[in-house]
């Protein structure tokens, strides 16, 4: 029902929000399924598993490439 596309709504948002989060930080997650993303008792949306994530970032020709090393805080 109409409650359950708001729900679906809001987490999406998270999800976007999150995404957006970490590549505006050049860190590509790499492995975002459903089993990746958790949803507290609060309703808040957690991104998790960032073993195959990757930090984009660009080399002295100007070329994007990754690199397995990247720190978040």
């Amino acid at each position: 029902g109409p409650a359950d596309n708001v729900d679906f709504r809001q987490i999406t948002l998270q999800i976007v929000l999150g995404l957006a989060f970490l590549h505006g930080n050049s860190i590509i997650h790499g492995d975002l399924k459903p089993g990746n993303i958790l949803r507290t008792r609060c309703g808040a949306i957690k991104l998790v598993d960032f073993g195959a994530a990757q930090s984009l970032f660009a080399g002295r020709d100007g070329a994007a490439t990754t690199s397995k090393r990247f720190s978040l805080g």
